[in-house]
């Protein structure tokens, strides 16, 4: 296959043509995954969930957090929350520079962290905007505070 980018300044959306010899099984694939690309850039997950075994696309911004829980990973979710039986370290490569680990079993979307909590005995709390917090561990806190400070 040979992809190449031609570039025209009169277009005002982005135009993708898909030359063959023929129409097969393999340009109706492309076509089909093309029709489904998100337009806003959003990447999608495809997570097994392990309640329904049942797979489902997921938009990556709609994740606010990851957790592990036992075997399986909490996926956090506006429409529901998933469980996934995945590694994190795994999972974390198909996620954006908007997510950080927090902690060894937490991975969050910054764009969900509304504020983090100081107590006086030095545990660091993140407060999503959704209400959940997780612990920020004194190990990933260098991280988050780089992180931060580059998202601003």
């Amino acid at each position: 296959m040979k992809i190449e980018f031609l570039q025209k300044l009169n277009l005002t959306e982005l135009n993708v043509t898909v030359a063959a010899p023929e129409k097969d099984a393999k340009v109706d694939r492309l076509l089909n995954y093309l029709e489904k690309f998100p337009e806003d850039g959003a990447q999608t997950l495809l997570i097994k969930d392990h309640q329904k075994q049942v797979l489902v696309r997921v938009n990556e911004q709609e994740i606010r957090a990851v957790e592990v829980m036992g075997d399986f990973l909490q996926i956090y979710t506006p429409q529901k929350n998933y469980q996934e039986r995945e590694r994190l370290y795994k999972l974390k490569e198909q996620l954006s520079a908007d997510f950080v680990q927090i902690s060894k079993p937490v991975i969050i979307n910054l764009n969900y962290l509304d504020h983090l909590d100081l107590s006086f005995t030095g545990t660091v709390m993140a407060q999503l905007k959704t209400g959940e917090t997780f612990q920020v561990t004194r190990t990933y806190m260098k991280e988050l505070r780089r992180v931060m400070a580059d998202g601003e």
